[in-house]
């Protein structure tokens, strides 16, 4: 588990002295994610409250674990999630809609350009960093909807 202290409230580093020490980056590339050191790799942890891939953060990091070598990328959810994503997605196949429209109905589908964050500044970082590769935010759509 990994997570940068948010409160601004002086009693510990600044969001920005946080990033500036690129903590993500420093995890992805540990030796503990790799595959071969029979390390954990990465699980994406959808749930009911939040869609994961409407936080630019998230879809950042899934981002750079993607492109990192021999860091596994999974998904995981809580039953909860599932059965209402199943739910949804019988209700509309019954009426008659194609599997790509029944995904869009049940939130299903990835357009991590809506992605935000609640920070301006990471915002403008974060989508420089997604575009810096080929086919930006496209690829990482289509990636993410692989696994």
């Amino acid at each position: 588990v990994f997570a940068n202290y948010q409160p601004e409230d002086g009693a510990g580093p600044s969001i920005q002295e946080q990033l500036d020490m690129s903590p993500f980056e420093r995890v992805i590339k540990s030796d503990d994610l790799k595959g071969e050191q029979s390390g954990y790799g990465m699980v994406a942890i959808h749930t009911t409250r939040s869609d994961l891939y409407t936080r630019l953060w998230c879809a950042h990091e899934v981002d750079r674990a993607l492109l990192e070598d021999d860091v596994e990328v999974s998904a995981a959810m809580s039953e909860a999630y599932l059965t209402s994503i199943e739910q949804r997605i019988d209700v509309f196949l019954e009426g008659g809609l194609s599997v790509e429209e029944c995904l869009a109905a049940a939130d299903v589908s990835i357009n991590t350009r809506k992605a935000r964050c609640g920070r301006v500044a990471d915002e403008r970082m974060l989508v420089r960093l997604i575009l810096e590769h080929p086919e930006g935010f496209d690829r990482l759509d289509r990636a993410v909807m692989r696994f």
